[in-house]
């Protein structure tokens, strides 16, 4: 059968798309801590960050766990520990946490050690925001 049509029907043409661009990793290097002078608080946060990390890393109970930076900008916190021994699978992980005044931070995201001072998103708590940074730059 023969194609009744003999006129060629114009299309316009697709529209190129472009691949979406990854977004640019948040870099902490630019940031001012607000409390880290408050000796309480950085108690609290010592504390909690101890809590978080024998709980995420239930097998690893006996290591000691060293905050190498803390970064408080008041309702968000960002914590770069290290384990020793470090038998964790990544040299550093930067802690995400949020924190309410009179309450203990909570953990919302993990971020481990990728390569130089970028750390790639590791886990994320089931309620963390959506628009949580899959990279984070903060020099070691």
């Amino acid at each position: 059968m023969v194609w009744p049509f003999k006129k060629k029907i114009d299309t316009p043409p697709k529209p190129q798309q472009t691949a979406p661009q990854p977004k640019k990793a948040l870099d902490l290097n630019a940031l001012t801590s607000k409390g880290f002078d408050n000796p309480e608080r950085r108690a609290q946060i010592e504390a909690a960050m101890t809590a978080v990390c024998h709980d995420d890393f239930p097998d690893n109970e006996e290591n000691i766990w060293t905050i190498r930076k803390y970064l408080d900008l008041k309702k968000m916190i960002f914590v770069m520990m290290e384990a020793e021994p470090n038998d964790v699978g990544y040299d550093m992980f930067v802690f995400s946490m949020r924190i309410a005044p009179g309450q203990t931070p909570d953990s919302i995201a993990v971020y481990a050690l990728d390569q130089g001072d970028d750390f790639f998103l590791l886990s994320t708590v089931s309620d963390c925001p959506s628009d949580a940074p899959r990279h984070i730059q903060w020099e070691i």
